[in-house]
This record gives C-alpha cells, structure tokens and sequence, in this order.
C-alpha cells in the first residue's frame, strides 16, 4: 500500500513523500517506521515529527512527538512556522497536546514569545521608540534630519529610493540647532563649521509656517552670506 506524506518538519510542505507500506499493523506506525531513510531511501528528509500523514479514509494525521493528533482536511501549518537559520520549521510539539485546539493555543503562545524576544534583539519597536524619543532617527538613535519613517540619511536602507527629509520629523533637530545658533557670536567658528557638515541643507523658500526671524551666515566663503530659517534651518533662497 502507498501512502502520502506532507513533509512539514524540514521540506515546509512543499515535498510529499510516499511511503509504501505492509498491509497489516496500525497504519499510522507503519508509515513512520517504513517513512525512515534507513528502510526505504528517498530523496527527501525521513518521516518526522510535524509531517502531516493522508490516511486513505481522507483524514490528516500529524506527526507528535508520540503517536499522531488529527488536523483538519485542509488545514496546513504555514502560518505559525518560525524562521531559524534561514530556513523555515515548526514549533515545538508540546507535551499535553492531544487535541487540535489544544495544539494551536500552545502555538499562538510560542510565537507570540518568539516575537517579544525578536522585538528586543533588535532594539524594540519603531514606533514605540520614536514615541519615547522623537526626533531621533530610530536606527542609530542619533540627532538627525529625518525621513517620514524616522530614518536618517545614512541609516536609509540601500533599496534604489531617494531618502528625503521630512520637516515635521526634522523639527526636533532644527530647534536644536537654534539653540545652539543663540551662542553664535561666542562661538561663531565652531558652529559654522558644525553648519557646513549638517546633511541635506536644501535650497528652497521656507514655508513651516513658524516665527522668527532669519538668520545669515558666512557659510560660501570669501563674505558670502546665505540665509537660512530659525524655526526649521532651512536653506532659503534670496
């Protein structure tokens, strides 16, 4: 007799395996026994633990750690498989999961665990740490103009798009800026020359809408003087 199986446990159900097997003795057993590389090669993973067995009566069976639990006709377990080395598993199959609810309950806990873990590994959510800190790129966690997706320039992923500054997420930066201009005439080399290697300084005509006046700094060479916004540190156009 032949008997299918859907190879879950390493292949991510993309592989059916078929098992032939004697026509005596529990046939769930023997699928797993004669699925093994050791008695019948087959190019392709043994029969494991997740691998989902076609009875021939229409039912699925689920590989457990022991025995087998019955899933549904046309359910499949892609949706809670876990990403580990590159490639896709399952979870594990835990003990005291005799039932197909059971199993599932036991599941959605793992992966939301495995999720809470992932989210600290990679310095938590975006939104949450640009809510905590705004105006600082969520990436490198510096002081910087930003995109709309708080992404500094150097952090902008290489994904063939321009990054562009958005001055909404920027005004955090630019009022810091301000503050610093206030010790300007103290201090006047040492901000130029912070000025001069501010990214993204665009030429255009300001329109944020917010008080005050404009300032002007030699930042052309040679008394040049060029115009720039105090409320954002735009660049404005004379």
């Amino acid at each position: 007799m032949n008997v299918e199986v859907e190879m879950w446990a390493f292949c991510e159900g993309s592989v059916i395996r078929n098992v032939e097997i004697p026509d005596k003795g529990d046939l769930l057993d023997e699928v797993f026994h004669w699925g093994q590389n050791d008695f019948q090669r087959r190019d392709c993973p043994s029969v494991s633990v997740g691998d989902i067995v076609r009875h021939p009566n229409g039912t699925r069976h689920m590989v457990m750690g022991f025995g087998f639990l019955e899933v549904p006709k046309d359910w499949t377990p892609e949706k809670y498989m876990v990403d580990h080395g590159g490639h896709k598993i399952l979870p594990p199959m835990f003990s005291g999961c005799d039932t197909f609810e059971g199993l599932i309950a036991k599941w959605d806990e793992f992966n939301s665990e495995v999720t809470k873990e992932v989210i600290e590994m990679t310095g938590g959510n975006k939104d949450k740490k640009w809510e905590e800190n705004p105006g600082y790129c969520v990436e490198c966690d510096q002081l910087l103009p930003l995109n709309k997706a708080c992404v500094c320039k150097d952090c902008h992923a290489d994904d063939g798009t321009d990054w562009e500054q958005d001055n909404e997420k920027s005004k955090r930066f630019y009022q810091e800026v301000r503050s610093a201009l206030k010790t300007y005439y103290m201090h006047q080399d040492e901000v130029i020359q912070m000025l001069r290697e501010m990214p993204n300084w665009e030429v255009s005509d300001c329109d944020c809408d917010e008080e005050g006046d404009p300032f002007y700094l030699d930042d052309q060479g040679e008394g040049l003087m060029s115009k720039y916004c105090t409320a954002c540190g735009g660049k404005i156009d004379p």
